[in-house]
Order: C-alpha cells, then structure tokens, then sequence
C-alpha cells in the first residue's frame, strides 16, 4: 500500500496539474427577455456578457441607419453640405420623415442628428445618395462595408431600415457596427443629444426634434441616467428594435435587442434593456489582466502575400470577469485573428484562463502590431488565420514539472537506502521486491531465470 508521506505529494502534483479555478458562487443567470433576439457587449473590446438567439437574422427596421451613420463620419466631414434629391424623397408612405424638400441642402451633421434622432428616413435617403450617387450604389457600399467589418449575417438593400426582401441583420452585427461607430467621437452627439435645432439658412428651412429614445429623456418613465446615446426602429414586421449605449463607473455597454414587441416601441424593448444592463453593471467587475509577450502569424493575400508576426499593442487588457470568480491564477491567451481583421487594423480574439490552461470565457478583442515578414506573388485578396505559435511553459507548468521531479526523487531515495526484500523459490532463484515501488506498482524483478515458466505460480 502506498505511503502517506507519497499519497500527499502525489495529491499536491494532481492539484497543480489538474485543478481547476474554483468559482466563489454561482455565476448569476442573465435575465430573461421578452425580446425575440438580443446582446450585450461590453463596448471597448467587444467581450459578450449575454446574449438570446443574437445569430439569428432578422430585420432591424431603422437600426439600419447606425450603418449609414457610420459610413458618413467614415467619408464625408461634419460641413460637408448635402443636397436633397427627388430619389430621396421616393419614401413609403407614413414613413417618419422630417418634411425635407427637393433641392434643399443641409450639413452631414444636421442630417445625422435627423436620421438618428427623430428617425428620419428622408434624411437617411440623402445621405446614402450623397455619398454613393444613388439608393442602390450605397446599398453596394453598404455590402461592402459590412464586409470589411466582417459581418456574414448582414445585408443591407437601403440606407434607412424600411422594409425590403433581403434586408437583414442579427443583433450580435449590429453592436459590432455601434462599437466601430463609437470609434467617432462625435456619435455621441448624433446618437446621445436628446433635441436638436437646424437653423433657417438660405438653403433650407428652420427643423427642430427631440430623441425618440425615452431613455434618453427625463420626465420619461424609461429615463435612465446611464444611458448615453441610444437608436430606435419599428416596422409592422421587424416589430420593436432598440439600441442603447450606457456608462457607469468607467465601463461602457452596449444593447441591441430586436422584436421586442409588436408595438411601436415601448414597454418590452426599454425592460429588457434595462435589464441586460443592470445585469451587465451588477453581474460582472473590469480587471485589468497581463496579456502575454508572445504574438501569433497572420497572412494577408493582396495581390502578393504579406505575412506578419502580430504581438498586442499593450501590456495588459481591461477584461469583465463575473464578480464570483477569483482573480489569483488567470490569465489572457490571444488565439487568433478577430472577424474583420485586416492590414489597417489587425485585432486578436482574447480569451481568460485559469492556471491549468483551461479556457473560463472568451474577452473579446484587442488591437494587435506588427511589422509584414515575407512578400510573395499570389492570388486575389484575402485573410488567412495561422495557428498560435507556441508559448513559452507558464509558471504553474514549470511547477508541476518540478513537483513531478521531487516525487520521483524521493521515491528513488527511499528505495536506495532501503534493504531488499524477497523470498527464495525452489529452482534457486530469488524474488526480490522494492517496498513502496512494488506497493505502489506491483513490479516485480527476478534475479536470475528471468522468463522462467513458474514464475506466475509464485
């Protein structure tokens, strides 16, 4: 029978080898949705804190105008004058609007406070004909902007969410295109202002609105101080969508919930966000982590091949980590390019892990550097994903590698100093048995007549 004193350290090298980060308590569970489709992510990294169906394609009604926001602080300045066309005046009718007229010019930045505001479709229309030519060359952009955002479950046919066959979304895609809005400062004002006054010029009439997210208002019964800029949409079919942006304590989240209810939005959509949100605040805690010095290969075809050797940008990474589970012990892995990577803007996908390597949830996203190492010809565009290079053995591995090596040791002491034990069988041979390696084992080693037929009768 085994010793204790060996029981004991053979228990201590399964702990280091095999133990698993224990958690303070139950995780808490996120809350149940009304909403037939929703997300929350924290809005730095991208980290998903909860998620219902968020892959699922649906329409986004005028969630849709995030994109074209987007894309108009992408290529157009805040002065930049619009000029309003027959084209974008082709609406459905009682579809929102704010009564713009042919011929009229705005600034971009008076027609996003319209198009994210009050909702306005009129506006949404001109700035996708501003920036493309035409409604149907912007929905080409719009493809190919989600495209470059790495969206594979979005297709946009117009610049304002009205409903169209093929126009969809998820609500995963949609807070990756309100995390790149909120790369723009000025989003905020767009998405956050709670009105907005466009003066009289000699290029257009005198328009005045407030937001129609009552989150964003006070006096409302939805009001919610944390919220800073938010977005609504309705149809008749997508039902009621809502995205919201909130902040407390330094950390920033966004929500997106689709098909809230059937009514235009009310009740459902500002319950479940405010719910996903007080579970995103309560539920989780930011901590700072090490992100690791080793960095991975990334291949990039542009006509030629570039590869490079991508490393994190920082030393560490601000990650939410549930409040039950213990700090002591984790660590961050970068495993591999993030959706949309590209040569402009190369991010890792994180994940947290416990000493053993055992992966605890992933952490979203972080920007990555690196200088191209090889230049080939080849084919068409395209990204390629490289296994990780191997990382350095960690710190608890060197531990367990050393704990093995002490137990071996000592076995191997004991068993020098101690007298052999055995009997002597018939034929003249002797069996001889080496305490706690044959207790431990049951190996036995014979002296001589090695491969005697008799010895299993012993």
């Amino acid at each position: 029978m085994a010793k204790p004193w060996l029981l004991g350290l053979l228990g201590l090298l399964a702990l280091l080898l095999g133990g698993e980060m224990a958690w303070g308590a139950e995780p808490a569970a996120p809350p149940e949705l009304q909403s037939q489709a929703a997300i929350l992510i924290e809005a730095r990294t991208g980290q998903v804190l909860a998620e219902k169906e968020s892959r699922r394609r649906m329409e986004p009604a005028s969630l849709t105008k995030i994109m074209t926001c987007l894309m108009a602080m992408e290529q157009a300045g805040p002065e930049e004058r619009v000029v309003v066309t027959a084209e974008a005046l082709q609406l459905m009718a009682d579809a929102s609007a704010i009564g713009l007229r042919e011929r009229e010019s705005l600034t971009m930045a008076e027609m996003l406070y319209a198009a994210m505001l009050p909702s306005a479709n009129d506006a949404a229309a001109a700035v996708g004909i501003h920036l493309a030519g035409s409604s149907p060359a912007f929905a080409e952009e719009m493809a190919k902007r989600a495209e470059e955002l790495g969206l594979t479950d979005t297709r946009f046919v117009n610049a304002h969410g009205l409903p169209a066959p093929g126009h969809y979304t998820t609500a995963y895609d949609l807070a990756r295109i309100t995390r790149a809005a909120l790369d723009y400062p000025e989003f905020l004002q767009y998405a956050g202002a709670q009105r907005y006054l466009i003066p009289a010029s000699q290029y257009n009439r005198s328009y005045g609105f407030s937001h129609l997210h009552r989150g964003l208002l006070p006096g409302s019964s939805y009001y919610d101080p944390r919220i800073i800029a938010g977005k609504t949409g309705w149809t008749g079919s997508a039902g009621s969508c809502l995205m919201t942006v909130a902040e407390q304590d330094g950390v920033r989240l966004i929500v997106i919930v689709l098909k809230a209810d059937q009514g235009e939005v009310t009740g459902a959509a500002y319950a479940d966000t405010k719910a996903l949100l007080d579970y995103g605040f309560t539920a989780y805690r930011r901590e700072e982590l090490p992100l690791p010095s080793q960095g991975i290969l990334a291949t990039l075809e542009e006509g030629s091949e570039w590869q490079y050797y991508l490393t994190p940008e920082k030393e560490t990474m601000a990650v939410m980590l549930p409040r039950e589970l213990p700090s002591q012990g984790l660590s961050l892995a970068v495993t591999g390019l993030a959706e949309g990577s590209g040569r402009d803007a190369f991010r890792g996908r994180v994940e947290v892990r416990d000493r053993t390597g055992k992966t605890l949830l992933e952490a979203g996203e972080v920007p990555l550097q690196g200088e191209p190492m090889t230049v080939e010809p080849l084919g068409p565009a395209a990204v390629v994903y490289l296994p990780v290079q191997e990382a350095e053995p960690e710190p608890w591995q060197l531990a367990a590698a050393s704990a093995f090596c002490a137990v071996l040791f000592l076995a191997a002491k004991r068993l020098y100093h101690r007298p052999p034990r055995g009997m002597l069988r018939k034929d003249g041979s002797f069996l001889w048995s080496f305490g706690p390696l044959h207790d431990i084992i049951g190996h036995q080693i014979i002296s001589k007549g090695e491969g005697n037929e008799d010895a299993g009768d012993l």
